[in-house]
């Protein structure tokens, strides 16, 4: 992966960047690894990447400038400081934005296991309990809610639209038992994926 980093020159601290980063990226040898913290963003990066429909534009620019973010802290910390995003132009949209680029990932994420809040924290640069209540007061639902509703609404048009056996709808919304599914369906709709199936193609029928 390649990072290209511009840098205005016309301040003294740009200038005083100019001269110092080259330097610090020679003496370390050009080459950087991919630090525990870095990894999960990264892995989202390429998952994301390889989904359909391609990725939005906020959540290509909250998981790019928070691999950023992190690798400036981990390895530039002497000259931007722990917080390189006061280094950085300012790419945080409004609150809705957030919200768009969270529904987004959940959307993408229907077939593994829940976005974990520490990562969504390092991409919006929120509290979980703030993230939270952005979203609720946008959507009218948690983050978790709303994905499980998602998952709960692919599987209906799953199990009224296709003959797919339910145990391959449930690992295909993230399941990783057949049972699991079945407790899950039943909690939000009162019957059970095969039951929910049978009155559906009942009522087609009459």
């Amino acid at each position: 992966m390649s990072v290209v980093i511009l840098i205005s020159g016309l301040d003294e601290e740009g200038r005083y960047l100019c001269t110092r980063l080259p330097e610090m990226i020679r003496e370390h040898g050009y080459q950087y690894e991919i630090s525990k913290k870095m990894r999960p963003v990264f892995q989202e990066i390429q998952y994301q990447a390889a989904q359909e429909p391609v990725l939005s534009v906020e959540c290509t620019r909250y998981l790019l400038s928070t691999f950023l973010t992190l690798f400036l802290q981990e390895n530039f910390a002497g000259i931007f400081g722990r917080n390189p995003r006061d280094h950085l132009a300012d790419i945080y949209p409004y609150e809705g934005d957030r919200v768009a680029a969270i529904k987004f990932m959940i959307i993408n994420h229907l077939n593994r296991q829940f976005p974990p809040l520490r990562m969504l924290e390092e991409l919006f640069h929120l509290s979980a309990h703030h993230l939270n209540r952005l979203f609720k007061k946008e959507t009218g639902m948690s983050i978790l809610r709303y994905w499980n509703m998602e998952r709960l609404k692919n599987a209906e048009t799953l199990l009224s639209d296709s003959r797919t056996p339910i145990g391959e709808i449930g690992k295909a919304l993230g399941f990783k038992t057949p049972g699991l599914f079945c407790i899950f369906f039943r909690k939000y709709k009162g019957a059970s994926p095969t039951e929910y199936r049978k009155n559906v193609l009942e009522k087609h029928h009459t």
